[in-house]
């Protein structure tokens, strides 16, 4: 027994050494390699993570914009409905002269563009009982009537064109004349010069025009324009209803 403990001593001697060479010189190999993958994997992996993460959020932010625009364009269609539902409600409102039952609301698809021809179009026609001559209003006014007439739509003429002449009369002081459009606006024209007419006060159909509705509001008188020697009176006159900004119409039917 006393010859195996040289043995042993010299063994775990040995092993001793061993475990020391190793932490002392193969860790000084070992280290730099770990030290230089983990620098390499630094300087690809990270970048190409940057680039992931910059890529989904590309992919996100170009989901979530499609999903904003759609949702702009709903929102922009809800308020068309919206507006053209409350501007029918406050035109129906403002009707006092035409019994609701005679008439139908129709939409304004387009309008002209020269100054001298005023004319709208609107989504109904023949099919829906419209036909040439009948009364158009917005807000309770005379806004043109209808001049040709097609199976899904009409042309409005309105009464700001100078080639629709409308009879009419005021409220106060009960003159007769007409109504002319033009590049200078509503006049009323040929009104006699006894009694003088009043500022403020209404225009309205006179009822003359059979194929028009009497006491439908016009307008009402903004300025006397006749001159001195004048052997009838004429007067500017200010309608409320803004041509240009018209989405809703109702057309006298019957």
């Amino acid at each position: 027994m006393k010859r195996f403990w040289p043995r042993i001593v010299v063994l775990v001697a040995v092993i001793l050494l061993a475990g020391w060479l190793g932490r002392n010189y193969l860790g000084g190999l070992i280290n730099p390699l770990i030290a230089f993958s983990r620098t390499s994997y630094l300087a690809f992996a990270r970048p190409l993570e940057t680039i992931s993460s910059v890529s989904k959020l590309a992919g996100e932010n170009k989901r979530l914009s499609g999903e904003n625009s759609e949702l702009q364009a709903r929102i922009a269609r809800l308020e068309s409905i919206i507006g053209s539902s409350q501007e029918l409600s406050h035109q129906l409102d403002a009707l006092d002269k035409v019994n609701r039952e005679r008439v139908k609301s129709a939409k304004v698809i387009g309008s002209s563009a020269s100054p001298y021809t005023q004319v709208l179009r609107i989504d109904i026609g023949e099919e829906s009982g419209v036909i040439s001559g009948q009364a158009v209003l917005a807000n309770g006014h005379l806004i043109g009537r209808i001049k040709a007439t097609y199976p899904n739509w009409s042309e409005v003429l309105a009464i700001t064109d100078y080639s629709l002449v409308l009879p009419a009369k005021t409220t106060k002081t009960n003159q007769t004349g007409i109504v002319r459009g033009g590049v200078n606006g509503l006049i009323l024209e040929e009104v006699p010069l006894e009694p003088a007419l009043e500022i403020g006060e209404v225009v309205t159909t006179s009822g003359i025009d059979g194929g028009l509705p009497a006491d439908l509001p016009i307008g009402t008188v903004e300025s006397v324009i006749s001159a001195a020697g004048d052997i009838f009176q004429r007067a500017r006159l200010l309608s409320p209803v803004n041509l240009s900004q018209l989405r809703v119409v109702l057309v006298v039917v019957k």
